[in-house]
C-alpha cells in the first residue's frame, strides 16, 4: 500500500462510501495525502432553526479551516434536518423511489424558518471561499436567498443550482384579481445556474385560492429556467393538474425583459423527468410539447399508462438518448383481451426506443412483457427492476428457467430486483438461490417475499375482516395454512444472512461479487400489514422482518455480512403494536396453542423473544 502512486489510491477512493474513506485514509499517511481532497469533496449543513443553521456553519468553517480544505469543496449541501416519512403509494424495488422526495417532507413542529438575512450572510460569507464549487443542493422550507443565489450567478459560475424542496410561496394566489409574482420568486425560477428541482405539490386549490407553482414548472421547462435538466413531481391523489396552455413565469419574465412572446424558445431540453401521480398518459405526451423528448436520458412514470397511451408514445414521441425507463402498468376498459393488448403496445413502444441500460416494470406487467425487454435490451439491460406481486399469478416471479434466460439474454445485469414466492426453504428454493447467483455480473439483488397460502391473497372483504375469527373457530385446513405462512415468513437475521452465504458461495471465481442483498417480506400488503383489521395478520407482519445485507469485504470474510433492517418504520410499527397491546390479548386469549404448534415450547408469553425463522434445507 506504501508504494502505491497518489494517481492509483485516488482512483481508489473515488469508488468508497463516506465511511469506507474515512477508514481509508486512516491506514498511513500516504493515503491521508491522496484522500485529503475526496474527504472535503462534500459537504453538508443541516440545521433545523436559526441557532443550528449558524452553529452548523461554524461547524465546517472549523473543520476546513483546520485542515486547510477550503479548495477542496466541490458540493455544499444545504438541508432540513427534521424530516416526516412520506407515504405515497409507490412500488418500491429496492430503489427507494420516495427518497427522492425527501426534502419536501419536512417537519414544521420541529423546524423554525430562518428569517434574518444576516444568517445567510454567514453562509454566503463561507461559500465564497469554495474556488472549486460546482454543486449546491438546497433542500429546506426556505426559499434560497438572493445573496446565496448572487454568489452562484456571478462568483462561481460554475456551479449548479439543485433545488429538493421546489416552493414559490407567491404563487399561492387568490383566485380572483391579475396574477403577480414576487421578484425574488421570479429570480430563483429564471436563474441561469437552475439544474434540477424536485417538487411535491399540495392540495391547496380551492374556490379561493389556486396554486399556480405546478403551472410554473411547465413554463420553467418551456425555457424560463434555459439550463432546467431535471424535474421530479409528486402529485397528491386530488391535487390539480397544471394546464399546458397557459403560461404564468413566460408571462412575467417577458414583461420585465420586454421581451417578445414570439422570441420565446419554445422547447425545453430536459434529461430526467419523474412524475407521481395526478397525470394520464395524455398528459404525459402534452409533456411532449414542452420539452423535447429526443434529449430525455431517464423517464420515470409511477401512475398507469395503458395501451392507447404506449401506442401514443410510440407514434407520436422520439426517445433517440432513453437509457433509464421505469413504468407503470395499468389495463384499459372495454380492452377484449387487456393482457395480450397491453402487452403488444409496450413491446412495439420498446422497439422504437434504443435498448436500454436501466427497466423498472410495476403494475399489470405479465411474462410476455418482461420477455419483451430482454429481448430488446440484452447485452445493454444492467438494471433490471419487477414490481410486487398483486395475486397468485400475476408479475413474474423468480424461478430457475426465467433465471437461466436471464443468465444467456442479459449477461451484464448488475442489479435484480424480483418478487421470490417462498417454499418452506425446500431444495427448490434453495436452488433458486443458488441459480440466481449464476448470474455472472450481478452485484446487487432485491428479493420481495411472498408465501403462496391462498388466505394471504383472498381480497374478499367476508373473508378478510372474518380472519381472526375464521382462525379461532378452527377452519379446516386454515390451522395448516397459517402454520406453512409463519415458516416462510418468519425472517430474522440468520435466515437473511444463510441467504446471502448461499448465494455468495455459489457464485463463481469469475463472476462480480455479491456486493449487497435486500430481503422484503411483502405477503401481507394485501391483507393490509400492520394496518390491518386482523390481528392474526398483524401478528404474522411483526414476524416477517425486511433487511439489507452488505457484503464484509475482507477476503477471509467471505459470505459474510453486515445486516440492518431495511425499513426504520417498521420497527416504529412493532413498537406501536407493542403498546397496543391488542395483538398480545388475541394470543393470550384465542390462539389455542397454535404458537407452541410452530415453535415447541413458545407461548404468548414469550413469543417477542423465542419466535424464529426456520432452517432452509441444504
Amino acid at each position: 500500500m506504501l508504494d502505491l502512486p497518489i494517481e492509483i489510491l485516488q482512483n481508489i477512493g473515488d469508488f468508497l462510501d463516506t465511511s469506507s474513506l474515512l477508514s481509508f485514509s486512516s491506514v498511513n499517511r500516504q493515503c491521508r495525502l491522496a484522500l485529503s481532497a475526496l474527504l472535503y469533496r462534500d459537504i453538508e449543513i443541516r440545521f433545523s432553526s436559526p441557532e443550528t443553521l449558524v452553529c452548523d456553519i461554524q461547524r465546517c468553517q472549523g473543520i476546513l479551516a483546520s485542515s486547510i480544505s477550503f479548495h477542496h469543496v466541490q458540493h455544499l449541501r444545504v438541508v432540513a434536518a427534521e424530516m416526516e416519512p412520506l407515504s405515497y403509494p409507490i412500488d418500491d424495488c429496492g430503489d427507494r423511489p420516495l427518497y427522492t422526495w425527501k426534502f419536501c417532507g419536512i417537519d414544521g413542529c420541529k423546524t423554525r424558518q430562518v428569517i434574518d438575512n444576516h444568517d445567510w450572510q454567514l453562509l454566503s460569507h463561507l461559500m465564497k471561499s469554495f474556488p472549486a464549487l460546482q454543486r449546491l443542493t438546497w433542500g429546506c422550507l426556505e426559499r434560497i436567498p438572493s445573496c446565496i443565489l448572487d454568489i452562484i450567478e456571478h462568483k462561481v459560475p460554475r456551479c449548479w443550482l439543485d433545488v429538493e424542496n421546489f416552493h414559490l410561496s407567491s404563487l399561492i394566489q387568490p383566485s380572483s384579481g391579475a396574477f403577480t409574482i414576487d421578484s425574488s420568486d421570479l429570480e430563483v425560477a429564471t436563474a441561469q445556474c437552475l439544474r434540477s428541482l424536485v417538487m411535491r405539490c399540495d392540495s391547496s386549490d380551492s374556490s379561493e385560492y389556486i396554486n399556480h407553482n405546478p403551472q410554473a414548472i411547465l413554463d420553467m421547462v418551456s425555457g424560463a429556467a434555459p439550463n432546467l435538466r431535471t424535474v421530479r413531481l409528486l402529485w397528491p391523489p386530488g391535487a390539480s393538474t397544471p394546464a399546458f396552455n397557459q403560461s404564468v413565469i413566460l408571462s412575467a419574465r417577458d414583461r420585465v425583459l420586454g421581451v417578445s412572446t414570439r422570441k420565446r424558445r419554445s422547447m425545453g431540453r430536459l434529461e430526467n423527468l419523474e412524475l407521481v401521480e395526478g397525470g394520464s398518459g395524455h398528459a404525459l405526451m402534452s409533456w411532449n410539447t414542452k420539452t423535447d423528448f429526443n434529449l430525455l436520458q431517464t423517464l420515470k412514470v409511477h401512475y398507469p399508462l395503458v395501451t392507447s397511451d404506449f401506442r401514443s408514445l410510440r407514434d407520436c414521441c422520439r426517445f433517440q438518448s432513453l437509457h433509464t425507463l421505469a413504468i407503470n402498468l395499468g389495463v384499459e376498459d372495454g380492452e377484449n383481451d387487456p393482457e395480450s393488448d397491453l402487452a403488444d403496445a409496450v413491446e412495439g413502444f420498446l422497439f422504437s426506443i434504443p435498448p436500454l441500460r436501466s427497466v423498472k416494470l410495476t403494475g399489470d406487467y405479465s411474462q410476455v412483457i418482461v420477455s419483451s425487454v430482454l429481448d430488446h435490451c440484452n447485452l445493454s439491460l444492467q438494471h433490471l427492476l419487477l414490481g410486487p406481486l398483486h395475486g397468485i399469478g400475476t408479475g413474474v416471479p423468480a424461478t430457475i428457467s426465467f433465471i437461466h434466460s436471464m443468465i444467456h439474454r442479459c449477461p451484464n445485469l448488475e442489479e435484480l430486483a424480483i418478487p421470490l414466492m417462498r417454499c418452506q426453504g425446500d431444495a427448490s428454493e434453495v436452488a433458486v438461490y443458488r441459480s440466481l447467483a449464476r448470474l455472472p455480473a450481478l452485484r446487487k439483488l432485491h428479493l420481495s417475499v411472498y408465501c403462496k397460502e391462498p388466505f394471504l391473497w383472498d381480497q374478499h372483504r367476508r373473508n378478510r375482516l372474518a380472519l381472526d375469527t375464521r382462525i379461532h373457530d378452527s377452519e379446516p385446513g386454515l390451522e395448516d395454512q397459517f402454520r406453512r405462512a409463519v415458516v416462510d415468513l418468519a425472517v430474522d437475521q440468520v435466515l437473511a444472512a444463510h441467504i446471502f452465504e448461499i448465494i455468495t458461495h455459489a457464485k463463481s471465481q469469475r463472476s462480480a461479487p455479491l456486493e449487497s442483498l435486500e430481503i422484503r417480506t411483502k405477503a401481507l400488503s394485501i391483507l393490509g400489514g400492520f394496518s390491518s383489521t386482523s390481528k392474526w395478520a398483524q401478528w404474522l407482519q411483526y414476524i416477517s422482518r425486511s433487511w439489507t445485507c452488505t457484503a464484509k469485504i475482507r477476503d477471509d470474510m467471505r459470505g459474510q455480512c453486515h445486516i440492518v433492517e431495511y425499513d426504520d418504520e417498521e420497527r416504529l410499527d412493532r413498537q406501536d403494536i407493542d403498546e397496543l397491546g391488542e395483538v398480545d390479548e388475541i394470543l393470550r386469549t384465542r390462539s389455542g396453542g397454535l404458537l407452541s404448534k410452530i415453535w415447541p415450547g413458545v407461548d404468548s408469553r414469550n413469543w417477542r423473544t423465542r419466535w424464529h425463522s426456520f432452517p432452509l434445507s441444504i
